[in-house]
């Protein structure tokens, strides 16, 4: 979305899409939030893979379980961090709190 800012300049605004989510995370819960060791992931669809970064975008290992759809956080240090859920090609982003 442009707007005009007067003397022949105009500023962009992005619009408000990037947080939506498709149809795929509808029933996305991630919990508890803030978590101390396991947050569990519910999700209707499969689970095709976790990755989890810091505020700065660096990748922290932690270890998911397929089976029981938990991921082990107790190594990380206190903060906030973003999970990314991938399932059937598509993938979404939440924030959680470690504590």
């Amino acid at each position: 979305m442009a707007s005009d800012v007067g003397s022949g300049s105009s500023a962009y605004y992005a619009s408000n899409t990037l947080g939506l989510d498709n149809n795929e995370f509808s029933s996305l819960k991630l919990y508890p939030n803030p978590a101390q060791s396991n947050l569990k992931i519910d999700l209707d669809t499969p689970v095709d893979q976790i990755q989890v970064t810091d505020l700065n975008g660096r990748l922290v290992d932690v270890s998911f379980d397929k089976g029981t759809r938990m991921l082990d956080i107790s190594q990380l240090n206190s903060g906030i961090y973003y999970v990314v859920i991938y399932s059937n090609n598509s993938s979404s982003v939440r924030k959680i709190v470690k504590q």
